[in-house]
């Protein structure tokens, strides 16, 4: 249970990681392109 728990953290911090990566390159391509 514990594991699994701990397994879910890493998940949603992985997933946090990607969309705020994603937002940051969307963010750097829209001023490059004013």
């Amino acid at each position: 249970m514990l594991t699994n728990r701990l397994t879910s953290v890493n998940y949603v911090k992985k997933r946090l990681i990607q969309n705020i990566q994603r937002i940051l390159s969307k963010e750097v391509l829209y001023g490059e392109m004013q």
